[in-house]
């Protein structure tokens, strides 16, 4: 097993992979810088022993825009082969828990989630239209909520459109 340390080294001494599989359009980096202004540096980038990035090219992208000088990173305790190498340049960018989009739409509007940084796309927008829209549909019903389906599972639940106060 690899074993891990966080070490502090400055933002441009991370050297990026040069064939980073993973790209990010502007709309997302916008999101990411916005959401490392206001939360703060918390998902650490991983990088080998000599600094070449593994996981958080766009990460060390967006710290390096905003003027951040140093930061923390992963690195492991031994050289990695390059199996290990890219193993984890994919392990490291997959999502492996999926969301409750109804747990999410009790607490949590489309606004909220959005302003957080979730796709829209993750919540039906834009691939359905809005309760009412064509006429159909009660005035409680374009004011409460819409039905979306899960891109993944297709699962069927309705969700907030109207802000709400967070249950506790």
């Amino acid at each position: 097993m690899i074993k891990w340390t966080e070490k502090t080294v400055k933002v441009s001494a991370l050297k990026p992979f040069e064939r980073n599989p993973r790209r990010i359009s502007e709309e997302a980096f916008s999101r990411l810088k916005r959401s490392l202004e206001e939360s703060g540096y918390h998902q650490r980038i991983i990088a080998t022993k000599d600094l070449r990035i593994i996981g958080g090219h766009q990460r060390k992208r967006a710290l390096h825009e905003l003027g951040i000088k140093q930061i923390a990173v992963l690195v492991p305790d031994q050289d990695l082969t390059d199996e290990q190498f890219r193993r984890l340049l994919i392990q490291d960018n997959l999502p492996f828990g999926e969301w409750d989009f109804e747990l999410l739409s009790a607490d949590f509007s489309i606004e909220e989630l959005t302003d957080f940084g979730m796709p829209e796309k993750w919540l039906g927008l834009g691939e359905e239209e809005q309760p009412g829209a064509d006429g159909s549909g009660t005035e409680a019903d374009e004011d409460d909520a819409r039905i979306v389906h899960c891109p993944k599972c297709q699962h069927e639940f309705s969700i907030l459109t109207e802000k709400k106060p967070k249950k506790r």
